[in-house]
């Protein structure tokens, strides 16, 4: 059985609250228990702005079960997400971008773009099919892969 290796990145945001921005990224569960990364830094005009990255997937916001017992712990990514909407100024978009892969035969890319109104994630996969769909004007186009 292959292994999965993800990486997740986002971009420069400003918050309304750091101290509960680092509480929430310090809940989060992520892959072989990897932790999350945090940087600050002022934008042009000398506000605070903030980044996190973390070595593997990050599965969401550990929201049940006690610290280190693994098979009894609830985590969920819409958490984790509605945990972010709820201290980024308006205005303000988070893109939480991962890749990956598991050997060479499965390449993934995903990203969630926050705001403090909405929440979507789209899978580079489907973006292509979509695309190459429009291009072609043919609806049933299907890569193949083997």
């Amino acid at each position: 059985m292959s292994t999965y290796y993800g990486t997740t990145r986002t971009n420069y945001f400003r918050t309304t609250n750091e101290a509960r921005l680092r509480e929430i990224l310090d809940s989060c569960d992520c892959d072989d228990g990897a932790e999350i990364v945090v940087w600050k830094r002022a934008d042009d005009e000398g506000n605070d702005c903030f980044a996190f990255a973390c070595g593997a997937s990050i599965n969401g916001l550990i929201v049940s079960g006690e610290e280190g017992d693994e098979n009894e712990r609830e985590v969920s990514y819409s958490a984790f997400a509605e945990a972010l909407q709820e201290i980024l100024l308006d205005g303000e978009v988070i893109l939480v971008t991962e890749v990956g892969h598991e050997k060479l035969c499965d390449l993934v890319g995903t990203i969630t773009v926050i705001t403090d109104k909405e929440v979507k994630t789209k899978d580079l996969y489907e973006v292509g099919i979509a695309e190459g769909r429009r291009m072609l004007g043919d609806d049933k186009w299907r890569p193949r892969w083997w």
